[in-house]
């Protein structure tokens, strides 16, 4: 008899605490729900040099881009000191030439030494658009690829972009066979 009442106050216990972690448990998707979101990097504006390129033309485009406050990106220019490199990917076109950008901050935190670009920054890309592209208003789509940081953490990411060309001289563009 002794022996099952230990088993039937330790199981009392055991439900008495129990039910205190379902409490503490259920109310966690609350706190959760007050958590900020993911920060990410927004491309502000994409704006080409000029309107008009011919295909294989290299046009110089500058991206004005965002991070939140607290959080850094890094250089698309060259390879940072620490952190993955910031590109610019392109759907139809290729960069084609150096970018320019301007001069990342320097920081030391303990034993950590990195470059990077804090809140806003414009980048200039040179671009080629493919051989072969049609002649007519072409939406040029892309992303920016990056890494942001804070000095805890780091996130991989990517930010659609998106801006129109007037393509001239170009290949013609095919009509429909009449029937």
């Amino acid at each position: 008899m002794p022996m099952q009442r230990r088993f039937a106050l330790r199981a009392g216990q055991a439900l008495t605490l129990g039910g205190g972690l379902v409490a503490l448990t259920a109310s966690m998707p609350l706190a959760e729900a007050a958590e900020p979101a993911r920060p990410v990097v927004q491309v502000l504006a994409a704006r080409p040099a000029r309107a008009e390129v011919r295909p294989g033309e290299t046009v110089r485009v500058s991206f004005d881009l965002e991070a939140p406050a607290r959080w850094h990106i890094y250089p698309a220019a060259r390879k940072p000191l620490l952190g993955r490199q910031t590109v610019f990917e392109f759907d139809g076109a290729e960069v084609a030439g150096p970018i320019v950008e301007p001069r990342p901050r320097y920081r030391r935190e303990g034993v950590l030494e990195s470059d990077f670009h804090e809140g806003r920054v414009t980048i200039d890309v040179p671009i080629r658009l493919a051989p072969g592209t049609a002649s007519g208003t072409r939406n040029l789509k892309g992303r920016v690829v990056y890494q942001i940081c804070d000095w805890n953490l780091c996130l991989n990411g990517q930010a659609p972009f998106q801006f129109g060309l007037n393509v001239i001289g170009g290949e013609p563009v095919a009509q429909p066979a009449p029937r």
